[in-house]
């Protein structure tokens, strides 16, 4: 689950394309200065909900798929995406273990989070990487354009911001020019106190438990 959104809150400068005449781009200047708001607007987030609307296209076939329910970040590298359309699904991760579970099929998914290409992508959804080394930067507008400037299972990722710096919209790209958008709306910053146990999910009885790491 590679989908994402969050913060930048330890990035300071960033690499930008060498734009052509008449292009829209931004200065440097202006995206440093957009960085510095983002930074600065996400400085005291502990914990960031939303309701989200995603839309994933299948190049090849031409077809959207479009889900839709709420998520839970915290700056401690916790996640819980609750689907609830088109059908009911959880995506779980206390950054040790991250968990998919789907209801109707009574199935959970078990993997560990550490060390893999998954949290990596948690680490920068929740600015906890610093993607200096690994992404052009490119502001037009209120949206960041990531390219990657190594191999990458993504060739673009845009990342469009509100009023306030927070990251509402995200879209990315794949090497197959499949495209993952999620918009997120009525962002609530460190509204609900958590309980401890928050994160850890625990299958119901009678779930088939696939463990993806167990040879």
């Amino acid at each position: 689950m590679k989908t994402l959104i969050i913060l930048f809150s330890i990035l300071a400068t960033f690499s930008i394309y060498s734009a052509p005449d008449g292009d829209e781009s931004i200065t440097k200047t202006k995206l440093q200065e957009t960085i510095s708001k983002i930074k600065a607007s996400y400085e005291k987030v502990d914990t960031l909900e939303a309701d989200f609307e995603q839309v994933f296209f299948h190049k090849a076939y031409k077809r959207k798929k479009k889900s839709s329910g709420n998520v839970i970040f915290t700056k401690k590298l916790k996640m819980k995406w609750s689907y609830k359309t088109p059908e009911k699904k959880y995506i779980i991760s206390n950054n040790e273990t991250l968990w998919i579970y789907e209801p109707e099929n009574e199935q959970a998914f078990k993997t560990n989070i550490k060390g893999s290409e998954l949290e990596s992508a948690v680490k920068f959804l929740l600015g906890k990487m610093d993607i200096l080394n690994d992404y052009k930067i490119k502001l037009k507008e209120n949206t960041l354009i990531l390219t990657p400037k190594k191999e990458s299972n993504y060739k673009v990722i845009y990342l469009k911001l509100n009023k306030d710096y927070k990251i509402i919209e995200t879209k990315m790209i794949d090497n197959f020019d499949n495209e993952n958008t999620i918009k997120y709306k009525n962002l609530r910053i460190n509204k609900d106190k958590l309980s401890k146990d928050f994160f850890n999910f625990i299958p119901p009885d009678d779930t088939e438990i696939i463990e993806k790491d167990k040879k």
